[in-house]
């Protein structure tokens, strides 16, 4: 049986594929665009999936969305009636909405050949239910809470509940206007980054400032323990006006969501290329703050209800590994499990799992742990590329060599050694928007300078963001604070102070590091890299940071070459070659 997981018309558009229990493919439709966050619907993601089965749609048994905007629908009118909301967003949402129950017309526009009903096959998935099958259902646990938290899917932000006898009950919600994953849009937008999915920058940022705001800022959003938390509306605009959004195609949109209320409370909005202030970044760790608190009250309260130790997180906020890093010291769980996907287009995986549920099929629980999802090409590809570019190479004096498999580690690993900045481009891309070893640009953690140097010859992004470092799991203890498994860079722990200067280029301003712990299960020619590399520097760590400029992370050989060629950058590895200027 074939089954299709879909995020359409939203940002972050994906497509995975199934057979008979087993996720074979996924990937998200930025990469083929070459948009950020690219919304619509993912035609070429679904293309890139039929073709790694070598399959049509016509053998597609169902395809799973994982939004059902059905749900709720008489709580959205009610709303929408008794707030008056503005004509002109409720006509784009309604637009969205049959967007999503007519994809009918959307396959067959992008599939001519397709001889059956597309529509019958199509099944809708509560949104909130897709991030927690997501979830859990990446893991091997008999039980276990969970939480998905997130901006709004299907008029809700958030679901709390537990997963026993291998069924998910929710056990409380939060609906639309009140969303903490709006707040921190909310904040991000005032803090003058406007692009969707900035929201990472206040994370970062926060790490500056101090939560001078928080006394303030508690009165944007509360605790409750019936309803989990309240937003303070007077801070906001959605609920009345609507908020103009774009979600059909290209790159997403949302305008600013907060009211003039928060400009009373906290002054002038930060313009897009305005100075960064002290109390800017003090209005960031405010929020971050604020948010970590509120969630951590969740949590126990969930856990009072059902003491598990184990805590499942999806849904876009489920992205802050800063407050990830913090759940264990501030919470009862002693496990804590988030997929390599947890936003959005990890979505179309918990639909694509819902439906096989339903189906009573068995879930390959490793491949959906599996990451590496997406394209790969084998050396005579990447042979023919090189042949076809030679005349470029020459030009710009690149030196090509083709190394065996053992001997192109040692080489790359001495290069880094050297602090050199190395595009590596290995294997099967990863779903999702973080580099882990397969589409990565590497550098060496132990250089004060790199990180200014890494800014300055390729990534051109603003300082205060910080480089993750991927560490050899069973050196984890040695290095960080903690003894824990983070293989997709999902939580932020801190360093051992001893251990700090070693790796200044991976330490952020609080002494902190996004970590990806790497084993030879999860990815064994990455972990023979950082092998080597400890065995030339005694350091089992190497700074990773996504092979891009100011793009989607690289998906094929000629883009690897691309930002290799229009950057600084000193070696890209392709496979088994290795091109060096």
């Amino acid at each position: 049986m074939y089954i299709i997981g879909l995020n359409v018309f939203h940002g972050d558009a994906s497509a995975c594929l199934f057979k008979d229990g087993k996720l074979l493919a996924a990937a998200e439709e930025e990469r083929f665009t070459r948009i950020k966050h690219s919304a619509g619907f993912p035609k070429e993601s679904i293309k890139f999936c039929l073709n790694e089965a070598n399959i049509s749609l016509n053998e597609i048994n169902f395809i799973a969305l994982n939004r059902n905007p059905k749900n709720r629908i008489f709580n959205k009118l009610y709303y929408f009636i008794r707030n008056q909301l503005k004509i002109k967003n409720f006509i784009n949402r309604y637009k969205n909405f049959k967007k999503i129950l007519s994809l009918e017309d959307e396959f067959l526009k992008h599939f001519p050949n397709v001889k059956h009903k597309i529509r019958k096959k199509i099944i809708h998935v509560d949104h909130h239910l897709a991030h927690a099958a997501s979830s859990i259902y990446s893991t091997n646990l008999n039980e276990s809470n969970y939480i998905t938290i997130d901006g709004f899917g299907d008029f809700l932000s958030t679901s709390v509940g537990v997963f026993k006898e291998d069924k998910i009950i929710k056990t409380n919600e939060v609906e639309f206007p009140h969303s903490l994953g709006l707040f921190y849009t909310s904040i991000t937008q005032f803090l003058g980054f406007k692009n969707y999915g900035d929201e990472y920058k206040v994370m970062g940022l926060a790490s500056y400032g101090k939560p001078t705001f928080l006394e303030k800022m508690s009165s944007v959003v509360t605790f409750d323990k019936e309803k989990l938390f309240k937003l303070n509306l007077d801070f906001f605009r959605h609920h009345k006006e609507g908020i103009e959004m774009s979600w059909i195609e290209g790159t997403p949109n949302i305008n600013n969501v907060f009211s003039d209320k928060f400009i009373e409370t906290f002054g002038k909005e930060r313009l897009e290329n305005e100075k960064i202030t002290n109390k800017h970044k003090d209005i960031a760790a405010s929020a971050q703050k604020l948010y970590e608190i509120i969630l951590f009250k969740i949590l126990n309260n969930l856990y009072d209800k059902n003491q598990s130790d184990n805590l499942c997180l999806s849904g876009g906020c489920a992205m802050n590994s800063v407050a990830n890093g913090k759940i264990l010291q501030n919470t009862n769980y002693k496990n804590i499990f988030i997929s390599h996907t947890p936003n959005d287009s990890g979505g179309a995986i918990g639909a694509a799992v819902v439906v096989q549920k339903k189906n009573k099929i068995k879930i390959n629980i490793n491949s959906i742990k599996n990451p590496y999802l997406g394209n790969s090409y084998d050396s005579n590809y990447i042979k023919k590329i090189i042949k076809k570019r030679e005349t470029e190479f020459q030009e710009k004096k690149i030196n090509i060599i083709e190394y065996d498999q053992k001997k192109i580690l040692n080489e790359v690993a001495l290069n880094i050694s050297e602090q050199k900045i190395v595009g590596f481009f290995q294997g099967r891309m990863e779903f999702g928007s973080r580099a882990l070893g397969n589409r990565s640009i590497l550098a060496d953690p132990r250089s004060h300078e790199i990180k200014n140097i890494l800014n300055s010859k390729i990534k051109r992004r603003e300082s205060f963001r910080p480089f993750a470092p991927s560490i050899l799991q069973d050196e984890v203890s040695n290095w960080f604070k903690v003894n824990d498994q983070v293989p997709y860079m999902s939580k932020v722990y801190e360093i051992k102070d001893n251990k700090r200067d070693k790796v200044p280029a991976i330490v952020h301003v609080d002494g902190t590091g996004r970590l990806q712990t790497v084993t030879p299960e999860t990815n064994l020619r990455f972990y023979n890299l950082i092998k080597i590399f400890q065995k030339i520097t005694n350091v089992p760590i190497i700074l990773n940071t996504s092979f891009n400029e100011n793009e989607p992370i690289v998906r094929t050989p000629d883009q690897a070459i691309n930002c290799f060629l229009r950057t600084n950058m000193d070696v890209l590895v392709l496979e088994n070659f290795v091109l060096r200027r």
